[in-house]
């Protein structure tokens, strides 16, 4: 609602000044464009700014990427229309590049359209891919997806055997 109010007297004093003629019909045109659009575009919090695909986020550089399987998974804190937290623990099943510090990865998600992340809970026994990085406080996973989505985009996973031949 406060926003109405700005932009009303914003409107208000625009036309002050055009009956005034202190202001162009030119300018007018130009402020009043400004305001509508500035009333009609989305907070920043309201939507993701810029949707990354999974497969440009996993262009970055990584200390490694692995293969885990769920052990768990369970919804976290309080569910909102948008936003439905989640948190999944997944074993280690394979490494396909790089150096892992440990056997056992943990890893959240929020399925929330406004934060750029529409990944679903994983289900326990499903295999998912970990993008990691090692630090001094241990291995963080700084992306992780569904195996069976990312074995067409991240062409590392296409040399594993598939499911028939294990």
């Amino acid at each position: 609602m406060k926003n109405i109010h700005v932009i009303k007297s914003a409107l208000n004093a625009t036309f002050s000044l055009f009956q005034a003629g202190r202001m162009s019909r030119l300018r007018v045109g130009i402020l009043l464009s400004l305001l509508l659009g500035a009333s009609v575009a989305p907070t920043a919090a309201s939507a993701c700014r810029v949707y990354i695909e999974p497969a440009q986020r996993i262009r970055a550089a990584f200390d490694a990427v692995a293969i885990v399987e769920i052990v768990s998974s369970r919804r976290t804190g309080e569910e909102q229309p948008d936003f439905h937290p989640w948190q999944a623990l997944g074993r280690l099943v394979s490494v396909v590049q790089g150096n892992v510090r440990t056997s056992s990865f943990e890893f959240t998600g929020s399925q929330s359209s406004t934060a750029c992340d529409l990944r679903r809970p994983p289900e326990p026994k499903e295999r998912w891919v970990v993008y990691v990085h090692n630090g001094a406080a241990g291995t963080v996973v700084s992306e992780a997806y569904p195996l069976d989505e990312m074995l067409r985009v991240d062409a590392r996973l296409r040399k594993l055997p598939r499911p028939s031949d294990r």
